[in-house]
C-alpha cells in the first residue's frame, strides 16, 4: 500500500518503516538473551594468605584448610583423614569395592567421574592440555606439570638423606630405597629369593675319621 508523505508523518511508528517511496512491514524484533550476571572483583572471596580467590565463602573455607592442615572429615575404617565430604565417600570406596562410573567402551570402572573423564580420553584420543614451549600433549593437567619441568629445569622433590633431587615423586621414592636397602620390587611367587650363605659358602670336606667319631662317641 502506497502512502503519502502526510499520512506517513500521521502513522505510528511502532509498526512500520518507511522509506519516501513506499511503506513496508517492520520486521520482528531479535529475541532478547537474557545475560549472565559477571561476577565483580568486589564479590569475589580471596584467600589472606595466598593469591587464591573464589566466588563463594563455602568453597574459600574448604580451600584454608590447605594452609591450616585441618581434616575435619575422617575414615571409621582406616586412619585417612580429609578436607571434604565429597573427598571421603571417594575414599570409602576403596573399602566397599564400589566403582559406580563405568566406561561404555570397554569394562573399565572407578570410583570418580573424572576418573572416567581422563580414562576416556584413552578411546577419543583427545589430549586437551598443551605445551606452551614444544608441541607436548596429554590428558592431565598433571602429566603436564611434570613435562613443563623438563623446560624448567626444577626438581621439587628432595631427600632428606642425601643431595638427591627429582622432578617425580616416584622418582624419589625408587631412590630413597638405595638408603633403606628395600628391593625395588616386591617378592612375588614368581621371583627367585638369592641364596643363603649356607648354601652359598664354599663346601669345606672333612675325613671320614671325624665324621664317624661325631655320630659314635
Amino acid at each position: 500500500m502506497i502512502l503519502g508523505e502526510e499520512d506517513l508523518k500521521n502513522t505510528p511508528l511502532g509498526g512500520v518503516y518507511w522509506s519516501t517511496a513506499q511503506v513496508t512491514e517492520a520486521p520482528s524484533e531479535p529475541k532478547k538473551v537474557k545475560k549472565r550476571k559477571s561476577v565483580s572483583p568486589e564479590k569475589l572471596f580471596a584467600c589472606d594468605q595466598c593469591n587464591y580467590c573464589c566466588t563463594q565463602s563455602s568453597t574459600l573455607r574448604i580451600h584454608q584448610l590447605t594452609h591450616t592442615g585441618e581434616k575435619p572429615f575422617a575414615c571409621d575404617q582406616c586412619d585417612y583423614r580429609c578436607t571434604t565430604s565429597g573427598n571421603l565417600r571417594t575414599h570409602q570406596m576403596t573399602h566397599t569395592g564400589e566403582k559406580p562410573f563405568a566406561c561404555d567402551q570397554c569394562d573399565f570402572r572407578c570410583t570418580t567421574s573424572s576418573d572416567l573423564r581422563i580414562h576416556q580420553r584413552t578411546h577419543t584420543g583427545e589430549k586437551p592440555f598443551a605445551c606452551d614451549q614444544c608441541d607436548y600433549r596429554c590428558t592431565t593437567s598433571g602429566l603436564l606439570r611434570k613435562h613443563r619441568r623438563t623446560h624448567t629445569g626444577e626438581k621439587p622433590f628432595v631427600c632428606d638423606q642425601c643431595d638427591y633431587r627429582c622432578t617425580q615423586s616416584g622418582s624419589l621414592r625408587n631412590h630413597q630405597r638405595t638408603h633403606t636397602g628395600e628391593s625395588r620390587l616386591p617378592a612375588t611367587s614368581a621371583t627367585f629369593a638369592a641364596p643363603s650363605a649356607a648354601i652359598s659358602s664354599p663346601i669345606v670336606r672333612r675325613p671320614a675319621a671325624d665324621l664317624i667319631s661325631e655320630n659314635h662317641p
